[in-house]
């Protein structure tokens, strides 16, 4: 590592960081000002608040940050496992150039739809378990854990590397099957088994970027 690059365990640290606020921290945030389960756009209409817009402002924070992850574990094993750096990269691009689209839509198409009252709305909110902007994010975050899975080699074989990799891989194949479920029942997100797996994927990566912040703390950080 230069003195002018971001040690891993920094990178990791903002991604868990992101990853709580977008996550748990988000989601509590929008009971201040819950929307009920989704019957039409003049129900959402009538409950539509900005704080509402919290997780997905988040969410560009943790997108960012994933972005600087990757990168940082890209240029590290570059010299070594080029096609395996550039693959992870080229997965968390496709990531973040689907979940910025619809975080975009969300923040400022969807509140545009309120104040004209447009039924389009219902196509366009996440509220909505059968929007297709649920299939940006729910894709979307398959990429991400592609790439988790691929660069899961590429970290420290150390006793707690050795669970930091399984932990990688496991987001990996827990973020793909999400996008099986909703291939087969878009609506699923927003049920009892839907809401589960959202928090237990949450507590996931959260979990693992935190041991990658341990395990390459200074003096070991690269």
């Amino acid at each position: 590592m230069t003195k002018h690059d971001y040690p891993l365990s920094l990178t990791a640290v903002l991604v868990a960081l992101a990853a709580l606020l977008s996550g748990p921290i988000g989601f509590g945030l929008t009971l201040l000002r819950p929307q009920p389960a989704w019957e039409n756009t003049a129900t959402f209409i009538a409950h539509a608040h900005p704080v509402q817009q919290l997780p997905y402002w988040f969410g560009f924070v943790l997108l960012v940050a994933c972005v600087l992850f990757f990168a940082r574990v890209a240029a590290l094993a570059f010299a070594t496992h080029p096609t395996r750096a550039l693959f992870a990269l080229l997965c968390v691009g496709i990531y973040a150039a689907m979940v910025s689209i619809n975080y975009a839509l969300q923040i400022i198409y969807v509140p545009q739809l309120v104040r004209d009252g447009n039924p389009a709305l219902a196509y366009i909110t996440m509220a909505n378990g059968r929007a297709p902007t649920w299939i940006l994010e729910m894709v979307g975050y398959a990429f991400l854990g592609i790439g988790t899975a691929i660069v899961a080699p590429l970290l420290r074989t150390s006793p707690r590397g050795r669970w930091i990799r399984r932990l990688f891989v496991a987001n990996g194949v827990l973020s793909l099957a999400g996008a099986v479920v909703i291939a087969g029942n878009l609506a699923w997100v927003m049920t009892v088994p839907g809401l589960v797996a959202y928090l237990a994927w949450n507590a996931m990566f959260i979990a693992m970027m935190v041991l990658v912040a341990i395990d390459y703390r200074p003096p070991h950080a690269i």
